[in-house]
């Protein structure tokens, strides 16, 4: 009974609470509605439910010229009520409140006003602002705030009529939040004025300060097109979702897919959102993954290869389908006739995986799908490069180029023309679009570096990369893709620096004539100092056994630097391999390359210097030629110690710089003046020719990177051409290889292997 009669007690309690809260609410709404000193007379308003924004009251704040209400009420969206203007300046000022009880920012983007003969005006208010109050010298503008504006309702000009002074009125408001707009522009920043964000279905307007037009514009998944260029002012109208400028780069611009930054092991993200790519995808997703703790479920890491499981650059990397197969790709501008050198590095996932990278002119029809199961273009392409050539896709790692035209894209997914005549190997009136095509294939044991050049033959030209084959019949899984780039060549790079451009595929290695042979092979570009101007080219697939380099085909070792070719320097005899090439004047260059010891470890020079009037020679297939007369020099003049490569220990690494000064070259491995005065670490009238010499080690378990390439970079590996003269040479001559130190066996036999040589 005791607990009952408690519960009656509560009960009533509670009864009378509401009562009073309702009592004390109605004596307010009815205070406000009926105050003298403001003029209001049989006002009445109501309480309406509560949404994300709305009103929540309307009072009168002032009135002018004997201005007066005699109703007045208010729903989520409007005030409505009769306004009494007696003269052509009367008014009345509304007091209006406004909450935003939702987790977005809002703002109001326009009234409209049912009465033709009355106008608004906003006392302390401009259309568009964000509804914030300030709090603790903070705008808030989300959960919760309340603001309050003054709405004055008028006169229309020209419109006051004395003998109709009572007016009915509705006045609506149109809220709406906000569209954010990112721009991309920190390259050319030609893109100036240009708000971070716009309220929904407004007109967005921005300055374009570039010669060309080089961006792209897309709201939400959907490319802009219909937009206005007046004198450099862009307008694109109604704006509706996020919208994205994108400048189009000179060069691949986020190549190691940093941004966005994902916070999770990997994730599709929206191609929008990953800075500079897009995607033929019909989901339009890009898969993006992370590094934590040296690790992510799509590499293959293991005790033995956990040194390569981080990324080449940065901490995050590509997939490049996401759940479908589609390509990436992107569009930007260059220098038709320019030659360009472009590098990626290149992981399979679930094993041995191959991919393309296509070149070519940039379509006026951009690359698309029909359909999540069809090809675009580029799929077509690959599809129909496979089936019209032996490609053998399951090497460890190679590269191998192709060259096609195709007729040009359509707006489906597909070509212009007859559908069983789309491509050829030749240029003709029907084939008009050429492209560059390099098939990539890498195993899935760490991260393999790939590069080449590409001369552009337009202004515009579109970069794209497709997976060929992984462990998945559709393509939406594998093929790792990271560290993209693309720059200028500036006429500097080494020609044939990857010994690529020599098809030895049928053999273990072959001696093929030099540049400066009397009939040089296609495409060697390297000279030499033998007497029978001979190169020694070595194979992957055919010779690596026979250099020693590991058969395991699982073994992360057993793979060739960048394609499948490499060189041992000496092919018969010993010598110098050296090229000649243009290097501006008082500019800064960066060398590397890529060197591997035979039987242990071997030694190895690199020296770069002026070209001279007389290439290096020798008398005779035993005598010397001058750089490796340069090497016997620095060796009886020098402590090799001095320049941090401990040689006496068979310590492995690079040296430090070591600068030398030599007279001219003459003929038959001679210079201008005798041997024995040729050479000196300082120069004078005779010693004019600087020589920059670095002495490297390396054992035969794997390939060892030097310059650029060296992630334990501790030396200066940097070359200036100081002459006059835009010409310089580089050469590589023994040092000490592991049969000389060990069994006496000539140099010429066994030693130094040699790839991926490059310039910057």
């Amino acid at each position: 009974m005791l607990k009952r009669n408690y519960f009656n007690k509560f009960k009533s309690s509670i009864i009378s609470s509401y009562s009073v809260l309702m009592f004390v609410l109605c004596l307010s709404i009815g205070f406000s509605a009926f105050s003298d000193k403001l003029n209001i007379k049989d006002i009445s308003a109501s309480i309406r439910v509560k949404a994300d924004i709305r009103i929540t009251s309307v009072n009168l704040s002032d009135a002018y010229s004997g201005a007066y209400s005699t109703s007045l009420n208010y729903n989520k969206t409007n005030i409505n009520g009769t306004a009494i203007l007696p003269n052509e300046d009367s008014y009345i000022d509304y007091e209006v409140k406004i909450t935003n009880l939702g987790k977005v920012e809002m703002g109001i983007k326009d009234f409209s006003l049912s009465n033709d003969n009355l106008d608004y005006e906003l006392v302390d208010y401009n259309l568009e602002d964000k509804l914030c109050v300030l709090e603790e010298e903070t705008l808030n503008c989300t959960l919760g705030i309340e603001k309050q504006i003054i709405l004055r309702v008028k006169w229309k000009d020209g419109s006051y009529d004395s003998n109709s002074t009572e007016n009915n009125f509705v006045l609506d408001f149109n809220f709406q939040n906000y569209q954010k707009v990112y721009v991309e522009d920190t390259v050319a920043q030609n893109i100036a004025d240009c708000p971070s964000e716009v309220i929904n279905t407004s007109d967005l307007t921005f300055r374009y300060t570039g010669e060309k037009f080089d961006i792209r514009i897309y709201m939400g998944s959907k490319r802009v097109s219909d937009y206005t260029n007046k004198d450099g002012l862009i307008t694109i109208k109604n704006i509706t979702e996020p919208v994205y400028i994108k400048y189009i780069s000179y060069s691949i611009e986020n190549g190691s897919f940093e941004t966005p930054t994902i916070n999770s092991s990997y994730a599709y993200i929206s191609s929008e959102k990953v800075v500079s790519w897009n995607t033929t995808s019909i989901s339009n997703q890009i898969e993006v993954a992370k590094i934590n703790n040296n690790n992510n479920e799509h590499l293959n890491v293991t005790f033995e290869n956990v040194v390569d499981s981080t990324v080449p650059d940065g901490n995050q990397f590509a997939e490049i389908n996401a759940n479908e197969k589609a390509s990436l790709f992107q569009n930007f501008s260059v220098t038709a006739g320019e030659t360009y050198n472009w590098n990626l590095h290149h992981r399979g996932r679930g094993g041995q995986e191959v991919m393309a990278l296509i070149i070519g002119n940039h379509q006026e029809n951009e690359p698309k799908k029909a359909n999540t199961s069809s090809d675009d273009q580029f799929n077509a392409m690959i599809k129909w490069l496979l089936n019209n050539n032996t490609i053998d896709l399951k090497v460890p790692t190679k590269k191998t180029k192709y060259k096609i035209y195709s007729t040009t894209f359509d707006s489906s997914g597909s070509f212009e023309g007859d559908t069983n005549d789309l491509f050829s190997y030749e240029y003709d009136d029907v084939h008009t679009q050429e492209w560059d095509i390099w098939i990539i294939s890498s195993n899935n044991s760490k991260w393999f570096e790939y590069s080449d050049s590409y001369t552009s033959t337009s202004n515009e030209i579109v970069f794209a990369l497709c997976s060929v084959l992984s462990v998945k019949s559709n393509l939406s899984y594998g093929n790792l893709i990271d560290k993209v780039s693309f720059s200028i060549n500036d006429n500097e790079q080494v020609v044939n620096g990857s010994f690529e451009d020599i098809d030895i595929s049928e053999k273990a290695y072959a001696h093929f004539n030099a540049e400066n042979s009397s009939s040089p092979n296609i495409g060697i570009g390297w000279s030499t100092t033998a007497i029978d101007k001979k190169v020694e080219i070595g194979n992957f697939e055919k010779g690596k056994n026979a250099y020693l380099i590991a058969k395991d085909m699982i073994n992360p070792y057993a793979y060739v630097k960048d394609g499948n070719n490499f060189i041992e320097l000496n092919a018969t005899e010993t010598g110098t391999v050296y090229q000649n090439f243009l290097v501006k004047k008082d500019k800064t260059n960066e060398w590397s390359f890529a060197h591997r010891g035979r039987q242990g470890i071997d030694y190895m020079a690199m020296i770069i210097g002026p070209s001279q009037s007389l290439n290096p020679s020798k008398q005779n297939a035993k005598t010397k030629d001058q750089f490796m007369k340069m090497i016997d020099w620095i060796k009886v003049n020098t402590d090799i110690n001095d320049y941090n490569l401990d040689f006496g220990n068979e310590a492995t690494g690079c040296s430090d710089k070591i600068t030398i000064y030599s007279a001219k070259f003459s003929s038959l491995g001679s210079f201008e003046v005798d041997d024995s005065d040729a050479l000196s670490l300082t120069k004078d009238d005779i010693h004019t020719e600087k020589w920059n010499i670095w002495i490297v080690g390396s054992n035969n378990d794997n390939w060892y990177n030097y310059g650029f390439y060296d992630e334990n970079l501790s030396y200066d590996n940097t070359y200036i051409n100081t002459n006059e003269k835009e010409e310089t040479i580089i050469a590589f001559t023994n040092y000490s290889t592991w049969g000389q130190r060990n069994n006496g066996k000539s140099p010429a036999e066994t030693g130094n292997l040699l790839d991926y040589v490059n310039w910057r």
